[in-house]
Formats: C-alpha cells, structure tokens, sequence
C-alpha cells in the first residue's frame, strides 16, 4: 500500500456541509433577509458581527477545499504518511505499532457516494481522512489492523487489499462476538430518557430567535388575544402541549436515526460499535486503551426504569478541545444486565458499587453555596419587582425562586447520599452523584496520573477533605472527585494512589 493516494472528491462536499452544520444560523439570517428584502445599508450595520462570521464560513469552505485537494497519503513499511498543505507543507507519521483504532464514519452525503471519512488514532496524535472511497476505507483498516498482527507482508500493494475489501471486513466482524444489540424495547427506554425533546426545543427556540419569528408569535397573540378574549389561556396550553408532544415525536426520531443498529462485536481486546441510520457510524474501542470505565443512571426517570449506561474513558487521541476522552459502550442497558456485562467482558477489573459513606455533616455542605447564591439573586430580584409595584411578576419570580431553592436542597442531600468511595483487591471504585445523575466509576491505580485532597478553612476544622483522581483523556485529564468524606477515608485513597497502599497493606 505504498502508492501515494488523494481524497475522493466527495470530500470537498463533506468540507461545505460541515461548515453549514456548524454556522447553519449565520446562513439562514441572511437567506431570510434577502427573501425579505432587508439586506440594506440597516441590516449591514446592525447585523456587522454575522456578516463577518459569513465572511469567515464562506473563508473556511475555501480553506477546506484547498486543504482536502493538497492531502496525500499513503502507508510505508511500519508507518502511515499524511501530507496536506498548499503553501505551508505538513507532513505527519504515525507508527502502525502504536495505532490504537481505526474509525470509520459515513455522514450522508458519503454514503450517496459510497465513501468514508477513515479517523486513524494513536495516543497523543491522529490523523483523519475526511474522504475515502468506502473499499479503500475498509481496506486501510484491514491492512493496519494485520500488520499489527503481522499478518500481512509490509510491501503489499493497495490494488491487492482492495479486491473483497468488504468481504474481508465482513469475516473479520462476523469472526468475532456480538456481545450488545439494542432491542425495540431498550431503543424505547432509550428515547424516553435521552433528553431528545430538550434538543428540540432548543433547536425550535434557538432558530426563531434568529429569524425573528418569536416578535411574530408575540404579535400573534395579542392579535388572538382581542378575537377569543378570555379563551386565550386555554389556547394557549392546549398550544404548548400539542408543541410538546411534536417535540416527543421529534426528539424521539432524533435519537432512533443516531442509534439505530447499535451494536458490539468483540474480536479479540477490541470492541467495534457500529450504529446508525443517516450517519453510520463504526468505532473501536482497544481494551488496552481504557482508563476509566462508568456506569450512568441519567437521572430519577433513568432509576425509575432501572437502567443504565456504560462509558468508557480513553486516552487522548489529539490536542482537540472537542476530544473528551469519552466514549459510549453502552447507551441503555437494563440495570440488571449492566454489571454481568462488565463482570463478563472487563474481568480484570473488580467491580464493586461503593456504599455511600459521605459522613451526615457533610450533606449541608453539598448545597449551601449554591443555595446562599440563590437566595441572594431573587432576593434581590423580588425586593426590586416589589418596590415597583409589580406584583404579578413578584410572585412569579417568588415562586420560581423558592421552587428552585427546594430543588438544590433536595439535589445536594441526594448527591451526599449516593456519594462513596471503595478500593478491591487493587482497583478503585468511586461513586459520584451531580444533579441526580449518578456515576459509578472503576478505575486501575496504574491508569491513576495524579490525585490530590482539597481542603477549606472550614472543612480542615471539620476533619474533612474533597479527594479527587485524574486519568487520562482527550484535551484535558478526566478528574473524579467525592466531596466531604472524613479526611481518614481521603487519606486512604490518597496513600493507596501515591504508595500502593490500602488498610496499611501494600497491594
């Protein structure tokens, strides 16, 4: 595969298309004003900041296109070459020994082509294929996943890896174990808890404030509002649970098209998830590449319904702010099944739930800054609402506030309640709740990079300490943290990270 190779050309498409999803509204304020008619000398001056931000997407769908048209590449020996660059030259090597997953993702328009976009990752550093033809894709990941095997001899050629491309990936994933498919009922338990009517309603909002519709709708009211009279808050209602049943629906099939198809295979230490619909999408995950592995309840509804999600941490793949280290096992899995599935396919993990031990004193602690920051807004809020004699907005804000307070209380006494920390036989258990959403997080000390106690004023006093770990991730190191233990039991997993050491005992 020593041949120097170009990108398909579908790639300058793919190039325009990102561009669009990440300043979509930019060119849909001035697609509506010129429909409309107010692209003057007023819309220039009120609007300079989104001109100048179309300026600049219409200067990166150029830059993108120069760049994908510069990029060569190909695979010599034991290592792939990446060249890109028409007035600057880039030049990058990656080592085929220290490649740790081979991605391949195939948006839309890539599949109306029969293309890919190939992600080629090693700790620290990664390179990316923004399009590929789908067998050359296939073969790329073949070939680099075999001669990490040494299975395939340094010097052959790409016309040889791309005859049965396909079939030979094909073989690879049916040789290996489907160990997770989602099934009709858990794609369910998926939409009820993903948030997906959130996403709608905040794309909804978000696209009427900039298009103005939202000054349309206010005037659409007060218009109805002379006509039906006192029927108008009924109206009303009936308006907003009909949109917030649209935004079910809608924020349903939002999740079913991202997720359709999802499934595991395990051949030998890696995990392939592929999934779905518009968008296929197919990930490896290497065992050895692990730092952190989680357990997710998404919240009240998601223990109600007693399931969870299972996460991964891995290591950095790029200097990326976008590159959280985090990756998606499992989206749903029934609550019963999450733990075997662990015990089965992580078996050199101990795998412990922490019982909480966040001592009763700690509870205030989890809620009263936050509450104390509260209380001082609406206070002042309410006193100013008062003062002007507007009382209707008063008891809203009052209302709110005091609803709000509750909520933050109730939140921190559940978060010091479901709050604990457990070493087995080596590894760390760590259990940590925000928001009522709880986290189980099993962690190797070898996979540990730093840990540290933070203490205040008052809780040195108190004999308590905040003890958190640091493992590696994307842009910034993963910290899990479990506020207020007693500061023995945060001396503990300090001495065991730092020393190796757990009850005294060396492990």
């Amino acid at each position: 595969m020593s041949n120097m190779h170009r990108l398909h050309p579908v790639a300058y498409l793919i190039t325009v298309v990102d561009v669009f999803k990440n300043y979509w509204y930019i060119f849909l304020i001035t697609f509506f004003n010129l429909l409309t008619g107010k692209l003057d000398y007023r819309f220039l001056s009120e609007n300079i900041f989104a001109l100048i931000l179309l300026i600049f997407s219409i200067f990166l769908i150029i830059a993108g296109i120069i760049k994908d048209w510069t990029i060569r590449y190909w695979i010599e020996s034991d290592k792939v070459i990446y060249k890109s660059g028409l007035f600057v030259k880039k030049e990058r090597e990656l080592s085929i020994e220290r490649i740790q997953s081979i991605d391949i993702t195939q948006p839309i328009i890539a599949r109306i082509f029969n293309a890919a976009v190939v992600d080629i990752k090693s700790p620290g550093e990664s390179i990316t294929l923004p399009g590929v033809k789908y067998d050359m894709a296939e073969s790329i990941r073949t070939y680099l996943y075999k001669q990490k095997e040494d299975e395939v001899p340094a010097h052959t050629e790409t016309s040889e890896l791309d005859e049965g491309a396909e079939e030979k990936v094909e073989e690879a994933i049916s040789e290996g174990q489907v160990i997770f498919q989602i099934s009709p009922k858990e794609m369910l338990l998926l939409i009820a808890t993903s948030g997906g009517l959130g996403i709608f309603l905040a794309a909804l909002f978000g696209g009427l404030s900039y298009i103005g519709l939202d000054k349309v709708i206010v005037n659409v009211v007060e218009t109805m509002q002379g006509i039906v009279g006192h029927f108008i808050v009924p109206i009303i209602v009936a308006f907003v649970i009909v949109l917030l049943f649209v935004g079910v629906i809608i924020g349903g099939i939002i999740m079913y098209v991202r997720y359709y198809g999802y499934k595991i295979t395990k051949h030998n230490d890696d995990f392939i998830i592929q999934y779905g619909l518009l968008e296929r999408k197919t990930i490896t995950v290497n065992k050895n590449r692990i730092q952190n592995i989680s357990v997710e309840e998404g919240g009240l509804i998601s223990r109600l319904l007693k399931i969870h999600s299972l996460n991964v941490g891995i290591t950095s793949n790029d200097f990326n702010l976008e590159d959280s280290g985090d990756v998606i096992l499992t989206p749903v899995i029934k609550q019963k099944d999450s733990y075997e599935f662990l015990n089965t396919y992580f078996s050199e993990y101990n795998i412990t739930r922490p019982e909480p031990n966040v001592p009763l004193r700690s509870y205030r602690r989890y809620f009263q800054v936050t509450l104390a920051i509260l209380f001082i807004i609406f206070s002042a809020v309410c006193s100013l609402l008062y003062y002007k004699d507007y009382m209707i907005p008063f008891y809203i804000v009052l209302a709110i506030g005091i609803l709000l307070c509750v909520l933050t209380v109730i939140s921190g006494i559940y978060s010091a309640k479901n709050s604990g920390t457990l070493i087995d036989n080596g590894d760390l258990n760590m259990l940590t709740t925000s928001s009522f959403i709880r986290k189980h997080y099993i962690i190797k000390r070898s996979k540990i990079i730093d840990t540290s106690i933070t203490q205040t004023f008052f809780t040195h006093r108190a004999g308590l300490g905040t003890i958190d770990v640091k493992t590696a991730a994307g842009f910034t190191p993963k910290v899990v943290e479990v506020k207020h233990l007693e500061i023995e039991e945060a001396n503990e997993i300090f001495d065991y990270v730092k020393r190796g050491v757990a009850d005294g005992e060396s492990i």
